[in-house]
């Protein structure tokens, strides 16, 4: 009598303790649900690009050229260099003007702006001198090595702000802790002895993998909101410039009568110059007050810019000088033509 209440008191316990192992299965699930419903939000939304165009045309006041271009395509390079010499003559820093198969810049005045970027290219192109030729550029080794010091003094000054760095933190610690859960999910579900065990083994694997998945797409950055509102200015601006409505222009020049030359720079770091220039030339009849050389039209322009890309890559196959700046490489020239003429002739 005494085993069979023995028995009859070991059932109840047994039904207690599948149920709290139902429980627990039926836990893991929702759990494990919830992990992988969270992962899917960081794999199908976490580094979606907003689409996003701007009704904005008219010329930013604090944002150059190479700028722009750096928050349209994700990082600076010689373009948006060669772009920010045409954006600091029309800001009247400089004047550019063609001679026989060769170039000058000028400095008109000093930079007085707070860009330590353009501050930088002015000292590369000039330093103490108040022009330069590109035959001098070319034979300097120097210039090279700080045109290229300004193309990552961009980088390292404006990429950093295109990302947001705390929303990505943010998923990869959600993404961490589901993939920590998971695990503890998977373990319990193998060695628990309910008979959902199975089902619970599938979902913790699902969410396993579904946070694995996150986490590596957390890892890339997020864009910023400062890169989104730039890359929507650009997107807009480029398609104003390959067609532009007469309206906006009206109201673009009312605001700034050097419109169509200002924004020439923008229009060619977003690559669609000859495009532009081609829209204002029956509308503009004199050159650019910058420049000093032919017709000014898209040929001409492009000569301007190859040649400057020309001269950015002859210099980097010139050994750097001791001297800083094409000064001295003229200086050198002009003694040594005045030393050759003092030889006594043979």
């Amino acid at each position: 009598v005494d085993e069979s209440a023995g028995e009859s008191a070991d059932v109840p316990a047994t039904a207690d303790k599948k149920a709290s192992s139902s429980q627990g299965g039926i836990f893991s699930i929702i759990l494990s649900l919830l992990i992988i419903a969270l992962s899917g939000g960081i794999i199908v939304f976490g580094n979606k690009k907003k689409t996003v165009v701007s009704d904005d045309i008219n010329i930013p006041e604090n944002k150059n050229s190479a700028v722009v271009g750096l928050e349209y395509s994700g990082s600076a390079d010689k373009k948006g260099l060669f772009s920010l010499i045409i954006y600091l003559a029309t800001k009247g820093y400089i004047s550019i003007e063609e001679a026989d198969s060769d170039f000058i810049i000028k400095k008109l005045k000093n930079y007085d702006g707070n860009d330590e970027v353009e501050t930088a290219l002015m000292n590369t192109f000039f330093g103490k001198n108040t022009q330069v030729s590109g035959k001098q550029l070319a034979s300097s080794g120097n210039f090279h090595k700080k045109a290229s010091g300004v193309i990552k003094k961009l980088n390292d000054k404006y990429q950093p702000l295109l990302k947001d760095t705390k929303s990505m933190l943010i998923k990869i610690l959600l993404s961490s802790i589901g993939i920590i859960l998971s695990l503890i999910l998977l373990v319990s579900a193998i060695i628990s002895k309910s008979g959902l065990n199975v089902v619970s083994l599938i979902f913790a694997l699902i969410a396993f993998v579904s946070g694995i998945v996150a986490l590596i797409i957390s890892l890339k950055p997020t864009e910023s909101e400062e890169s989104i509102s730039g890359r929507a200015y650009a997107e807009g601006l480029k398609s104003f410039l390959e067609a532009p409505s007469v309206e906006k222009l009206q109201a673009a020049i009312r605001k700034n009568p050097k419109y169509y030359h200002d924004v020439i720079p923008y229009s060619y770091v977003l690559g669609i110059s000859d495009k532009w220039i081609d829209n204002i030339q029956d509308l503009v009849a004199e050159n650019p007050v910058w420049y000093n050389g032919k017709t000014f039209d898209k040929n001409n322009f492009a000569n301007l810019i190859n040649a400057v890309a020309k001269v950015y890559g002859a210099s980097a196959k010139c050994p750097p000088s001791s001297a800083s700046g094409p000064k001295h490489s003229a200086e050198n020239t002009a003694k040594k033509k005045h030393s050759e003429s003092d030889k006594p002739k043979q």
